[in-house]
């Protein structure tokens, strides 16, 4: 008895100023996924996913991304399970204002096609390829590799320093090469990657991605706003990559 009054006491201050912290874990199953192509033109990644949410003012998303390749032998993505902490504020005990909330995804990559990003708990079991037409589009699906979401393409531009198209916005999705998910705003979608030196695993699928940049530079015409972008791309990954 005495303690359950001493847990309310305790709980008192909280309540007053309408927030209280919350704490939950929740499992991850990510179920195989035939990659519906030869083995060595698709690579597939485990994505880990740590995205903070705050709802406060506007509803933003910053997911934090980190990579782990995997080995396709019997052309299919292995299947995997994890537990993750979810943790964040309650306003007045029930609406959340602001959290984080990790989780693992899968991505496939296939050169001349757009990325396909499963999403956990999935029941699509083949992956279903749709051809990146051109330059730009092939450049997408880079981007979508390092930044998209299951739920949110990776945006037109990342910050205000990168070059781009003048018609779109800070953030802004391209209608063509990427989809738009959810109920963001464009400009309160902010994603991230970890670190080079966060794992071996991650730092590969950094290199991988530069990698594909490089290669999308040699063997594709385009413009110089593209050709600008893309070489924008690959100064950002060399800064992550060394840190």
């Amino acid at each position: 008895m005495f303690r359950m009054l001493y847990c309310a006491v305790a709980a008192l201050p909280l309540l007053c100023c309408g927030c209280l912290p919350y704490v939950y874990p929740s499992l991850c199953h990510l179920p195989p996924v035939e990659v519906n192509s030869a083995g060595d033109e698709v690579t597939a990644f485990r994505v880990t996913v740590s995205e903070s949410r705050t709802q406060f003012i506007g509803s933003t998303a910053s997911p934090t991304l980190a990579f782990t390749a995997q080995d396709d032998t019997l052309g299919t993505t292995p299947r995997s399970s994890s537990v993750h902490l979810n943790r964040g504020v309650l306003l007045f005990m029930l609406f959340p204002i602001a959290g984080t909330h990790p989780y693992t995804c899968t991505k496939l990559y296939r050169r001349g096609y757009r990325t396909v990003v499963q999403e956990p708990w999935s029941d699509t079991t083949r992956a279903e390829w749709v051809e990146a037409c051109d330059p730009e589009e092939r450049y997408q699906a880079i981007r979508d590799l390092l930044y998209a979401t299951p739920w949110h393409s990776a945006p037109e531009r990342l910050d205000s320093s990168e070059p781009g198209d003048d018609r779109f916005p800070r953030g802004h999705p391209n209608e063509r090469t990427g989809w738009q998910k959810g109920d963001y705003h464009p400009t309160m979608f902010h994603p991230r990657v970890r670190p080079g030196s966060w794992s071996k695993q991650h730092l590969k699928g950094l290199e991988f991605a530069r990698h594909e940049c490089a290669d999308l530079l040699k063997q594709a015409e385009m413009d110089e706003p593209l050709r600008k972008q893309i070489e924008y791309l690959m100064h950002r990954l060399d800064e992550v990559i060394e840190r």
